[in-house]
């Protein structure tokens, strides 16, 4: 995530010259900053569309205060309730008994369901 990170501010600078040039050259006005706007828009969406897709896709819902459906251990628990990748789709977003797991076996279980790592 760090590297995706540095990547996008690398990637933000980019667009420095691009709107530099575009105000030099239409002047420091309003147009000249939609164009400018606009320019680096239609370059950069198809770089952000590639950096920030994802081939997985994972949704949790967490409790601060719960009770473990496994070991009955309380305090903080989480159920996968959606993960998508691109060969499976896992969805429990509409269960009516979730099961909330602690940490560990929250793991556990998932390691259970062999998805793809977020």
């Amino acid at each position: 995530m760090f590297k995706k990170l540095c990547f996008y501010c690398f990637r933000w600078q980019l667009s420095t010259p691009i709107l530099y040039f575009v105000i030099l050259i239409c002047g420091p006005g309003i147009l000249g900053t939609i164009l400018a706007n606009l320019i680096g828009a239609l370059i950069f969406f198809w770089v952000d569309a590639w950096l920030f897709k994802s081939r997985n896709f994972a949704e949790w819902e967490v409790k601060r205060l719960g009770v473990c459906h496994d070991c009955g251990k309380v305090g903080s628990v989480r159920r996968l309730s959606y993960h998508k990748s691109s060969d499976s789709v896992y969805d429990r977003r509409d269960d009516h008994d979730p099961q909330y797991r602690c940490r560990f076996c929250s793991a556990e279980k998932y390691s259970s369901l062999n998805l793809p790592k977020e």
